[in-house]
């Protein structure tokens, strides 16, 4: 994936995954796609998002806070940037995390018998190695 070297990964120092999941919901294609495509739509989904900004220069490059607890207990606040890519099928999300971490989220849908599939992927690549748990 583009942005993301899947060769990459130098032990301790860098960690490299991919995650994928699906899920078949409810509504028409045309619902989910619109959801998909509409970044501050997308990006409400996510329940630790604390706010989102939109860059004035490029309208698909958004600034993005969340919410983390960190080892169950303490409680910060990390901002990072997506940039969306329009597909005719979903979206692509590159994600700029800071201290070496991106991540490549792509979103898919597509109608199926009883609604919509809705299919992540997510590669992530994570430099210092330590930071695994709290992206992964």
């Amino acid at each position: 994936m583009e942005g993301i070297d899947p060769n990459f990964e130098m032990w301790p120092i860098t960690l490299t995954r991919s995650i994928t999941g699906s899920k078949i919901i409810r509504c028409p294609l045309t619902a989910a796609l619109q959801v998909l495509q509409d970044p501050p739509s997308l990006i409400e989904l996510n329940p630790i998002v604390l706010s989102k900004t939109a860059d004035h220069s490029n309208p698909a490059l958004y600034s993005i806070t969340e919410r983390l607890v960190v080892f169950g207990y303490f409680q910060t606040q990390t901002t990072f940037t997506g940039t969306f890519s329009y597909r005719d099928d979903g979206v692509d999300v590159d994600v700029n995390a800071g201290a070496g971490t991106k991540l490549k989220t792509k979103w898919r849908a597509r109608a199926v018998e009883g609604g919509t599939e809705v299919f992540e992927e997510v590669s992530v690549q994570v430099c210092p190695k330590f930071y695994a748990s709290l992206v992964l």
